[in-house]
């Protein structure tokens, strides 16, 4: 008997499962019954788990109808009390909400008492109500008490059970009877029996008649259940009391020779009575409506009718339709039901927790172990268990009963049960676990592979609830509970919390360079130039400074780390545009920006000295990337105009991404891989650089030319005019004047620029092309230019043509195709630099006579035409004709600049003079690669 409410609420808590045990086939389902906490891992990388059982938040309601059987079969039987009792202590279980209702079933009068609604047993009113009218014996000698209207009672409770708050997987009926039934009721609530037999209806006689006088096989209650499951009417002869007296319904008066004792069709009342309540409570179960409880009382052992109440009882319980207790082997019926009902789960039960094991957020294996092992820790309630260490990897916790076994033992698979290397445990519960104390084990794991790139790896799920994957504690837990019958139940699983941590080092910081730029002045500003310290942009008509590039490089480990995770040897440049952005957040707002090669032509590199040169993009919707550039005084400059002389051939400025009022330590860059969801965060470092800008002597607002691409020019040039081969392509060129392999990105923006040669430099340029070539003539004229290409779409950057490139000079005033010219090219002098240095160039001669194609000067219809592979200042000569004996200097140079005319017979001035000269003569710069086009 002890088994009855212990099973009941085994049974109650384990279906209620049952939802939880089918969604578990998807991953983390969080149970409500059991709970697995984990603190977010420390500076170790450890993180204490605690698994509970069952969980402390766990509560259930549970709707329980207690029938009791009030015929006097009842009389010598004390269960009223005992249940009355056993309702009492359901009020002492913390966690379960009790909502009760009580029926008391008799006969022709069939429902004795009810309850009208099903009442909560926390109020004390309600709980002692229904202990009185449970014990209460008033009923006793009531008319229509005998008869065992089981079905009627049953019924009864059904409707109450339907009205309740639980699930139906939680409400139980608990039924207090013998089986001896021989009424059932129709579909108005009236009481059936049988045709009257021997005047008297609602008794045994029928069934003495058949079995015990007439002695015919008893049949079994199964029997009758397969008679009516093959079409037989079962209860056939049944009539409501109102007609028991009138003689017309009256045994003898069947069919002629039909009788009783041997009428096949005839089912006494025991037999129909049992089987009507028996198809209420199959129709109840099949319905779920609620779990049967049947607690038997012994009434006729021994007997005929005991035999076949007994295969009624065996019958329905054998089926599964209800749950049966035999209170006749027990002395207290209630006094183990009372016990075992706040048992959660019994002995036997076990919990197995597979350590924790994946890829995190970023695809990062990781792998978790069991530590400190000695640290286990088992409490239950507010108890802490003495934990022993049994033998290696063997843990038990509490005292040995008198069986000698642990209440609780831990068994450590450091390798997993199968040896795949995943640690493991088992938890062995050998004793019952109660509703209300909480077992807790305690335990610590270790992150064995923690990442060391920056970035925040998983997210903090202290109790699973989130249903995530990366770093969890556990790969998977399970509780298998038994029963308080020793049964096995469905397994409950434990969420899977998750932890996290952080990989912040500062020397892992990203560095952003913008490289450094040698331009002319004039040309496209960039427009994201800022004009002050708030910020504004400069107006696109103002600015005239450029946009730089910039290398990027990521730390050492870093860069190792990621050509790994790509599968690329650590030699390999890595093109970074595909994974790196740059984001900002300060809670109130948020930016992002990309990077793009700089060079966006297919096929080319974009690298510079094996280092790739970007761009950064704004998203959609921001402002460009704004840029502040500072002179050497640290005011902040939009204009790159400025007044060339023999000091200042060039100004410096120092470039850098303006800040404004972002919070630069916000600023971050963020590394994703392909296939990942979480990205890599890095703090960044701006290192700003230099731009230098050469000067222009020429007051024109434009000096440069159009480039002819393809054939010759059509006509006789007007100015000095480049011609390049079709397909030709221009790239920036670097510091040192080399070409380097970032394209431009609109060919059609290359010029010539045409500029004039500050005029205190030119004699002395004269006089060394005179000492240089004797062909020169005595009496002559000269024209001065500064040539050079520049792409006027980035504030006049200096680029190189991967083509030969043609010059055509228009014919001086007074000269045509038959003149003989010169030209001189003082190749390597440019406007770069305000040191004092050495005259480091070299001349060139181009002429008719020339025997070296290189040098091969043309006159043709539309100039004269000369090929060259660089840029720097030319000299036109021709002898003057109109002169003799003294040489005449009719350069067409003309600047307005101040310059003082150097003192030539002054030979301590001449080399500085030639050194002013070859500083003013300076090629743009973007880019950081060095080479030289077509040398």
């Amino acid at each position: 008997m002890k088994k009855l409410l212990g099973f009941v609420l085994s049974i109650m808590m384990l279906i209620s499962m049952l939802p939880t045990v089918t969604a578990a086939e998807q991953k983390n389902i969080t149970s409500p019954e059991v709970t697995h906490k984990a603190t977010n891992l420390d500076s170790n990388y450890i993180s204490e788990v605690t698994m509970t059982v069952p969980a402390e938040e766990y509560r259930q309601t549970m709707d329980i109808v207690f029938v009791l059987d009030g015929s006097t079969s009842s009389d010598a039987s004390d269960l009223a009390n005992d249940a009355a009792n056993m309702l009492n202590n359901l009020t002492k279980i913390s966690n379960i909400d009790v909502n009760a209702g009580l029926v008391i079933f008799g006969g022709s009068n069939p429902i004795l008492y009810s309850s009208d609604s099903m009442e909560n047993i926390s109020d004390e009113s309600v709980l002692n109500n229904l202990m009185e009218k449970m014990t209460d014996k008033s009923y006793n000698g009531q008319t229509g008490r005998s008869g065992s209207n089981l079905q009627a009672g049953i019924e009864k409770a059904r409707s109450l059970l339907k009205s309740g708050v639980a699930e139906s997987d939680n409400k139980y009926l608990v039924l207090l009877t013998d089986g001896g039934a021989r009424m059932w009721v129709n579909d108005n609530g009236q009481a059936l029996a049988q045709l009257p037999y021997l005047n008297n209806w609602n008794t045994n006689e029928d069934f003495i008649a058949r079995y015990i006088n007439g002695k015919l096989n008893l049949r079994t209650f199964g029997e009758i259940i397969n008679d009516a499951n093959s079409g037989k009417d079962i209860g056939k002869y049944s009539i409501t009391e109102d007609k028991k007296s009138d003689k017309n319904y009256l045994v003898s008066n069947l069919e002629p020779g039909m009788d009783v004792n041997t009428s096949m069709d005839y089912y006494s009342n025991l037999e129909s009575a049992t089987y009507f309540a028996g198809q209420s409570i199959i129709e109840m179960k099949e319905n779920n409506e609620a779990n049967v409880i049947w607690v038997d009382y012994p009434y006729n052992k021994g007997t005929k009718f005991g035999d076949y109440t007994e295969s009624f009882k065996s019958w329905m319980a054998d089926k599964g339709y209800v749950t049966r207790y035999d209170s006749d082997s027990i002395s207290d019926p209630f006094a183990e039901v009372n016990d075992t009902l706040i048992y959660y789960m019994g002995k036997g039960s076990k919990v197995e927790n597979i350590i924790g094991y994946g890829s995190d957020n970023y695809g990062n294996s990781y792998d978790f172990d069991m530590v400190n092992l000695d640290n286990l820790k088992l409490t239950i309630g507010t108890k802490t268990l003495t934990t022993t260490k049994i033998s290696d990897n063997k843990y038990a916790f509490g005292q040995k009963d008198n069986d000698g076994n642990y209440p609780f033992e831990l068994i450590y698979y450091p390798n997993g049960k199968n040896d795949n290397g995943k640690d493991s445990f088992d938890l062995l519960i050998n004793t019952n676990v109660k509703m209300d104390d909480f077992v807790k084990l305690h335990y610590n794991v270790k992150l064995t592979n923690p990442q060391t790139i920056n970035g925040t790896y998983g997210v903090y799920d202290e109790d699973g609830s989130e249903s995530l994957d990366a770093l969890k504690v556990s790969k998977e837990a399970t509780l298998y509970p038994i029963n308080s019958q020793g049964e096995e139940e469905d397994s409950v699983p434990f969420s899977l919390p998750t932890v996290s941590y952080t990989v912040d080092n500062k020397s892992q910081t990203v560095s952003v360079n913008i490289a450094s730029m040698t331009v002319y002045t004039g040309g496209k500003g960039y427009e994201g130039v800022v004009m002050d310290q708030q910020g504004y942009v400069a107006a696109s008509n103002k600015n005239t400074l450029p946009e730089p590039g910039y290398t990027i490089d990521l730390p050492e480990n870093v860069d190792k780390w990621l050509k790994e995770q790509l599968g690329v040897s650590d030699d390999t440049t890595l093109d970074i545009s595909k994974y790196l952005t740059f984001t900002y957040n300060d809670g109130k707002e948020t930016r992002k920006w990309s990077i793009e090669k700089y060079d966006q032509h297919k096929g080319n590199s974009s690298q510079v000295n094996g280092r790739y040169l970007y761009r950064l993009v704004s998203s959609k919707g921001q402002d460009p990337i704004r840029l502040e550039f500072r002179d050497e005084d640290g005011n902040i400059m939009i204009s790159d105009d400025f007044t060339v002389d023999q000091d200042t051939p060039n100004k410096t400025y120092t470039m850098s991404i303006y800040a404004g009022a972002l919070n630069q330590g916000l600023v971050k860059a963020e590394i994703k891989l392909p296939n990942s969801d979480s990205s890599y965060s890095f703090d960044i470092n701006v290192v700003s650089a230099e731009l230098k800008i050469r000067g222009v002597v020429s007051d024109e607002e434009n000096p440069t030319t159009e480039i002819v691409t393809g054939e010759e020019p059509k006509e006789a040039v007007s100015e000095v005019t480049a011609q390049v081969p079709s397909e030709t392509k221009y790239y920036y060129k670097g510091s040192d004047n080399q070409v380097s392999s970032i394209e431009v990105a609109d060919s059609s923006a290359v010029n010539l620029l045409v500029d004039d040669v500050i005029p205190s430099a030119t004699s002395t340029l004269e006089e060394a092309s005179l000492e240089e070539f004797d062909v020169l003539p005595d009496n002559y004229n000269i024209e001065m230019k500064y040539l050079d290409l520049v792409y006027t779409n980035n504030s006049n950057a200096v680029v190189g043509a991967n083509e030969p490139i043609t010059i055509y000079w228009p014919y001086p005033e007074g000269t045509d195709e038959n003149t003989e010219f010169f030209i001189v090219h003082y190749k390597g002098l440019d406007r770069n630099d305000n040191e004092a240095l050495t005259d480091n160039y070299e001349m060139e001669l181009f002429s008719e006579n020339q025997k070296n194609e290189k040098y091969k000067l043309t006159n043709t219809d539309n100039g004269i035409q000369i090929t060259v592979d660089s840029f720097s200042p030319f000299a036109l000569i021709w002898e003057d004709t109109s002169a003799s004996g003294t040489k005449t200097d009719n350069t067409s140079s003309s600047n307005s600049s101040s310059l003082n005319t150097p003192n030539t017979e002054d030979k301590n001035m001449v080399g500085a003079w030639i050194l002013l000269f070859a500083v003013s003569f300076t090629a743009v710069t973007v880019c950081v690669r060095k080479e030289k086009v077509n040398k």
